[in-house]
């Protein structure tokens, strides 16, 4: 009976880990979200056709040069891969790539000694400080997995030298240059190991005294040596070596994004829905802390350490090594979190050194564990990365069998790009720039996307462009369009109030009324405007022609109307979003044509009106809803804006005086009041312009009313062939399944 109690908590602990760890792959084989993962299909692409030197980008419009092959060798396996087995094959590819990492960490965790609740535990903390990079199908997975195999092949002390061991990590090392910018880590990793070795020996005040550290030492320096010989096996041998050093100079500098490579800020709280995570923060707090106790320890044990005396009991110091650069790199880049599995190690040891000879824990030790377990399960959820990567996971059997979100990528913006044949350079924001070079290139070239090959003058304008401002105080923003040659602009989102601490920018509407801009598509929650200019005329063709054969009405001269289009072909608008498929049913409802109005419906249709650019319907839906009740605060608040946009300014400033008496937690109302009054009294249009094309009307409650029942756009593959012909081949046949 005693020992079937001894073994709950083990049971508990392990139920725990593997809860985790479905959920990590159930969320890293949901449909396709890594937006980097479709600039690695492009490029591999590129690379399966020419070879690793490219002569040029295949996928910007101004770029510095061919893109750097860092990671070409995953590029060109992502991209066989997809043409091979499709998007099952990348989702599957992807859960199997992860499942090997969770089985790696378990196996390095028991090889230190664990017990079975502890590595459970160290599983939890493994997948708590990695889980936004293992969601993602990018080169960085490699990366992940061969830093737990190089410790295992050569700095773990329980794998003793062998050459066999020795050519294989020096292999690696090669291939791993060839697979990611990051092999770097691997040479690191073995430097600290070494630097640690040394450390301990001088120490003890008798350095290299054991036969066994002489061979670990000479081991490590001999797979180090060899293994950066290795890495200059790559398309341009030292270059990305340089990389780190010469970041800024010709190139934007790296923590311009900020999720990738901002630092890990000890004093400052995590931001919500930015990585780290709280849990994550205070995780690589508690290992700063513990990481230092226990240094304080092993200088003492090595210090007592006899020449004849085993090494096997005390802390070894190439782990601890590891475990410092491991607290380090994160103040470099937050992406290296995952890194802080090597200090749980050293805990581990050393935990697992405490209980030798005997190897049992107490049922004390057991059950705290558990505890910590089930904690560490909880925080995941409530206060870890799963706030962050659960707004992307579908909540449906339905949702999860798309091979990608259409609806994140607004595709129906692209998918008229693609269908029309236009040609050009195309700005967007990164994530649906990287989408759109996948589909879209070389007919569209995106002048920014997320490889940042491009000058720091073309990097210093992506946030005017999305702020609708010059780069300079005496230049327009389509100024700054015309200066980089921008003929198709993809606006995006609603003007909604960010939801978390993300930086966001609402881009649907900036070029609405500008002249020398002429809309060419528009939905609810993004739009296409192409520059009205002699070398766009074919383009202007192309876009006539698609929507004369889908009997879409399309004035060469003013464009696409929203209005005229829902009006003439209903059933059009429904399937490419711009209205709901209930549209008829709201109007019939709000206008109170069948039964008393609604003024839930009415909110509702009065915020798709705004959303939709249409501000004077908007407005004389909204000024119904104040007729009835004046303290509607959200049809106050879409009144004052559709005012603003319509240059109502002084009405405007009128109806918005109660938003500013509103609670201080209001903060959308106030934002509303204080910028009607701004651009009131803003004499520069441009100014005025900025003013409004920043400015939110709706919140997250506002959104399911405008987005229900909006039809999704429609998933296509990816284009089959070469890059010079792939688009045509693939556009003709889906212009049906299109409309």
């Amino acid at each position: 009976m005693a020992n079937r109690v001894q073994w709950i908590p083990t049971v508990l602990a392990l139920a725990a880990a593997l809860a985790l760890s479905a959920s990590i792959l159930v969320a890293a084989g949901q449909p396709l979200v890594t937006d980097d993962a479709w600039l690695h299909w492009a490029l591999g692409r590129a690379y399966a056709d020419q070879g690793p030197w490219l002569t040029g980008d295949p996928l910007l419009a101004q770029a510095l040069g061919p893109p750097t092959p860092a990671a070409w060798l995953f590029d060109v396996a992502l991209f066989h891969l997809e043409q091979q087995a499709g998007f099952v094959g990348l989702r599957a590819s992807h859960i199997i790539g992860v499942v090997v990492i969770l089985i790696l960490a378990w196996l390095t965790l028991r090889r230190v000694g664990t017990t079975l609740p502890v590595a459970s535990l160290g599983l939890i903390v493994f997948i708590a400080l990695s889980a936004y990079r293992l969601i993602q199908l990018r080169p960085h997975l490699f990366t992940i997995a061969a830093a737990l195999i190089l410790y295992t092949l050569v700095i773990d002390r329980n794998a003793r030298p062998h050459l066999g061991r020795s050519a294989l990590a020096v292999f690696m090392l090669g291939l791993w240059a060839n697979l990611h910018a990051a092999f770097l880590l691997g040479l690191l990793m073995v430097g600290a190991a070494t630097l640690g070795l040394l450390i301990a020996g001088l120490a003890r005040g008798r350095p290299l005294d054991f036969e066994a550290d002489r061979l670990r030492l000479g081991h490590l320096i001999g797979v180090g040596l060899l293994g950066g010989l290795a890495t200059l096996l790559n398309p341009t041998g030292l270059e990305p070596h340089l990389a780190w050093f010469i970041s800024g100079g010709d190139t934007p500098s790296l923590a311009r994004v900020g999720d990738e490579w901002a630092r890990f800020k000890a004093f400052d709280l995590p931001l919500i829905g930015l990585p780290p995570s709280l849990f994550s923060w205070g995780l690589q707090w508690l290992f700063m802390l513990s990481t230092a106790l226990l240094s304080v320890v092993a200088l003492r044990q090595w210090k007592r350490m006899k020449s004849d005396g085993p090494s096997q009991q005390v802390i070894d110091p190439a782990l601890l090594a590891l475990a410092i650069l491991g607290l380090i790199l994160p103040f470099v880049a937050i992406r290296f979190l995952w890194l802080g599995f090597f200090p749980f190690l050293v805990f581990a040891q050393a935990e697992a050194l405490r209980r030798s000879p005997d190897p049992r824990p107490s049922p004390l030790q057991s059950w705290t564990t558990a505890a910590l377990c089930a904690a560490g399960l909880a925080a995941f959820f409530l206060s870890g990365p799963w706030l962050m990567i659960r707004g992307s996971v579908p909540n449906s059997w339905a949702g999860y069998q798309r091979p990608y979100p259409g609806g994140k990528y607004h595709a129906q913006l692209i998918w008229m790009a693609q269908d029309s044949e236009v040609e050009g350079t195309g700005f967007a924001e990164y994530h649906l720039a990287s989408f759109a070079g996948a589909h879209l290139a070389p007919q569209i070239k995106m002048l920014i996307n997320g490889t940042l090959n491009v000058s720091p003058e073309t990097m210093a304008a992506n946030l005017p462009l999305r702020q609708r401002r010059g780069q300079t105080p005496d230049e327009t923003f389509a100024e700054l369009l015309d200066r980089h040659h921008v003929d198709f602009y993809f606006g995006i989102r609603l003007p909604q109030s960010p939801p978390n601490a993300r930086p966001t920018f609402n881009t649907t509407s900036h070029l609405e009324g500008v002249p020398g801009w002429i809309p060419v598509f528009r939905n609810l929650t993004g739009s296409v405007s192409m520059r009205d200019h002699p070398r766009n005329q074919k383009n202007l063709d192309r876009i006539a022609q698609w929507y004369a054969e889908q009997d879409v009405p399309f004035d060469p001269e003013s464009g696409f109307n929203v209005e005229s289009v829902i009006r003439e072909n209903r059933t059009w608008a429904m399937n490419h979003g711009l209205i709901p498929l209930h549209f008829d049913q709201m109007n019939r409802a709000a206008y109170g044509m069948n039964r008393p109005p609604r003024t839930r419906t009415r909110a509702n249709l009065a915020s798709i009106y705004a959303a939709l650019s249409l501000y004077d319907r908007a407005i004389e839906v909204d000024r119904m809803i104040l007729a009835e009740d004046e303290n509607a605060i959200r049809a106050r608040r879409r009144l004052a804006w559709s005012l603003l946009r319509t240059g109502q300014y002084r009405e405007a400033v009128e109806v918005s005086r109660p938003l500013a008496q509103q609670p201080d937690f209001d903060r959308l109302s106030h934002q509303i009041a204080e910028t009607a009054e701004k651009v009131s009294l803003e004499p520069d249009p441009e100014v005025r312009a900025s003013l409004l094309a920043n400015l939110p009307v709706f919140d997250s409650l506002d959104v399911p009313g405008i987005t229900t029942q909006i039809v999704l756009p429609p998933a296509r593959g990816l284009p089959k062939g070469q890059p010079s012909q792939s688009i045509k081949k693939q556009s003709r046949p889906n212009r049906q399944s299109a409309s």
